[in-house]
């Protein structure tokens, strides 16, 4: 048989919105899952089974790895459009992954721009709001971002940034504090005052500065790729 070890601080099980659900593999008991009236489970993970003891329970199941290789476009639209047609029937649905973390919260943050805040930060500060450990790798927000474009005809409101001293390369900006966001990170952004500089100053070109060390500041942070 078996057997998953999780942080308990990952397995409980948060309401999103009404009959909206997320939780880590150990929430998965009878007992806790009747006491949240749920109804049925989307499992978004390759690696848990559907578990014999909740085979009363309508469930579907994803195989989704949680790396950023894995593509997860499809399964964004499709489970969104899921959860949107199981809440009309009146089900109460639980989105559960390893531990509640990565794959189902993008699943159920596709669900939120998509039928609620039609917003991508909106919708991760919502979910962010009740369960603060929602962290989905690089790889699925790159997707989100493109879901969100792709829905909404307009640049994604979140913006991959990259962030000195940190393990990973890039960041979506909603995980930063304002002070991080202003001091610690190169953002596409900045490189493009950087370069409208430096092509300015090629074509002897004025550049308006607000001041004589705004220059300074951009040669300083940013690099051309």
């Amino acid at each position: 048989m078996a057997t998953f070890h999780v942080n308990p601080t990952y397995a409980r099980i948060d309401q999103i919105l009404p009959n909206l659900f997320i939780s880590g593999v150990t929430a998965l008991s009878p007992s806790i899952l009747d006491e949240h009236g749920i109804t049925y489970i989307i499992n978004a993970t390759n690696e848990v089974p559907n578990l014999r003891c909740l085979s009363h329970l309508a469930r579907h199941k994803l195989w989704l790895d949680d790396t950023p290789e894995t593509p997860i476009y499809n399964q964004l639209e499709e489970t969104a459009n899921q959860i949107a047609c199981l809440l009309s029937e009146g089900h109460s649905i639980l989105v559960h992954c390893l531990a509640g973390v990565s794959r189902s919260a993008s699943l159920i943050l596709a669900y939120l721009t998509k039928y609620h805040t039609r917003s991508l930060e909106k919708a991760f500060h919502l979910l962010q709001s009740i369960r603060p450990l929602v962290r989905p790798n690089i790889g699925f927000w790159r997707q989100l971002i493109q879901f969100e474009s792709d829905l909404t005809g307009e640049p994604s409101t979140v913006r991959l940034v990259r962030v000195e001293d940190q393990d990973e390369d890039y960041l979506p900006h909603v995980y930063l504090q304002p002070q991080e966001v202003s001091s610690g990170m190169i953002d596409q952004e900045i490189k493009d005052q950087f370069r409208i500089l430096v092509e300015s100053f090629v074509d002897h070109q004025v550049v308006a500065v607000e001041n004589s060390d705004q220059f300074s500041i951009l040669f300083l942070r940013c690099w051309i790729l």
